[in-house]
């Protein structure tokens, strides 16, 4: 599969629009998440990231999201701080990214 812009094409020359459908998929705190992490350059926290956004978002929003982010194996936890007597839990990109199983294989790391 080869790809032009924002276009996948397949072996027959088939293609598919990715820059359509992904914004239908991708949710915009997500997005938001990753491209403040990109950004700055360093682990953010779900309270910490409120403050890039202007409190657009409700902490536990951008808490759900950020976990979520994790569990996808997007981010990794990095670190905890207590905070006001809570965890403050900071995130950020894994060493190696990490692929989802496909059938029958388990998920795997490779180098980006």
């Amino acid at each position: 599969m080869n790809s032009q812009g924002d276009r996948a094409i397949d072996e027959e020359g088939e293609s598919f629009d990715w820059g359509t459908l992904v914004p239908l998929f991708a949710h915009p705190t997500k997005v938001a998440l990753i491209e403040a992490m990109v950004f700055i350059g360093r682990p953010l926290s779900a309270s910490g990231s409120m403050h890039m956004f202007d409190c657009k978002w409700n902490l536990s929003c951008v808490s759900y999201h950020m976990t979520s982010l994790a569990k996808a194996g997007v981010l990794t936890k990095v670190g905890e701080q207590r905070r006001r007597g809570a965890m403050e839990s900071y995130y950020y990109f894994p060493p190696e990214p990490y692929f989802p199983a496909e059938e029958g294989n388990e998920g795997e790391k490779r180098a980006a």
